[in-house]
């Protein structure tokens, strides 16, 4: 399986909101959001968790950025 990133915003502190497509290994491809952290470096961290969020102002802040740049469905 492989993650393949179609659209992301990102705040200052390196957490991304992204809209993604899942390629899994033996299914049809499926698309969804997910949060995730990158480092200094701009590298994915998802040791950090995926999908935690330190509060929901940082979480509505990327939200608003996925819908300004017209992609959030």
């Amino acid at each position: 399986m492989h993650v393949e990133v179609i659209q992301e915003v990102t705040n200052d502190d390196g957490l991304c909101f992204q809209y993604c497509r899942w390629h899994w290994d033996s299914e049809v491809p499926s698309e969804g959001y997910r949060f995730i952290w990158r480092d200094d470096a701009g590298n994915l961290k998802p040791s950090r968790g995926q999908a935690w969020i330190p509060n929901g102002a940082i979480m509505f802040d990327l939200i608003s950025k996925g819908m300004g740049a017209g992609w959030l469905r």
